[in-house]
């Protein structure tokens, strides 16, 4: 009797630790389709041919619709999970600390910065010619206010001692270092991330060290 009891309680644990291994499998796959799903929806947004609908991200992700659905339910849940995923990446630059160092070694580590932002939310800020849904457009808007004010901030915290409290010097430092400006020499101009920073640093040097009337 002892031999039997042993005997099925070493088959009950194989069993438990083969469902177990199953139940993690199944996470695994869960987490890599959902991973991919948010793949879609930010490759969608650069392409006017896809829908932003379930249906429309299943075909780009390569899944089925009810993965989709089971995962995010609805068009909201996309964008929202995309817009969730890309404040997960731009806060660990957004906090990183004060801009210190002399005058071209901020510059640089400035523009680093906030052109990592910019290739991040690239996604979703080309999108907004699409005519996204009121809520989708609120949200956005909002996100995009509160991104600006906290770049304006670092601006002013990085080139304080060039600025010198000249607001239309800041203005138009912020209007070159922004994202359309980002935007303009990534796509119109088709120059690579570091070419396009290398010409917004030589462009705010030589805006800093002009002279002022």
């Amino acid at each position: 009797p002892l031999a039997r009891l042993a005997s099925r309680r070493i088959e009950e644990s194989m069993a438990y630790g083969r469902s177990q291994v199953a139940s993690d499998g199944r996470r695994e796959r869960a987490a890599r389709n959902r991973e991919r799903i948010i793949d879609a929806v930010a490759e969608a947004l650069g392409d006017p041919e896809v829908p932003l609908t379930p249906a429309g991200i299943a075909t780009r992700a390569g899944l089925s619709i009810s993965t989709i659905i089971r995962h995010f339910r609805n068009r909201a849940g996309l964008m929202a999970a995309l817009r969730d995923r890309i404040g997960d990446q731009v806060r660990p630059i957004l906090t990183a600390g004060p801009i210190l160092g002399p005058f071209e070694d901020r510059v640089g580590e400035l523009i680093r910065r906030r052109t990592a932002i910019f290739e991040l939310v690239a996604p979703a800020y080309r999108a907004a010619p699409r005519a996204p849904r009121a809520e989708d457009g609120t949200v956005a808007k909002e996100n995009r206010r509160q991104l600006e004010q906290v770049l304006s901030a670092q601006l002013r915290q990085a080139l304080e001692p060039e600025l010198a409290g000249d607001a239309e010097l800041e203005a138009l430092l912020h209007a070159l270092l922004s994202f359309p400006s980002w935007d303009q020499l990534r796509t119109a101009q088709r120059l690579d991330a570091q070419d396009a920073r290398t010409l917004l640093e030589r462009g705010t040097i030589a805006l800093l060290a002009a002279p002022r009337p």
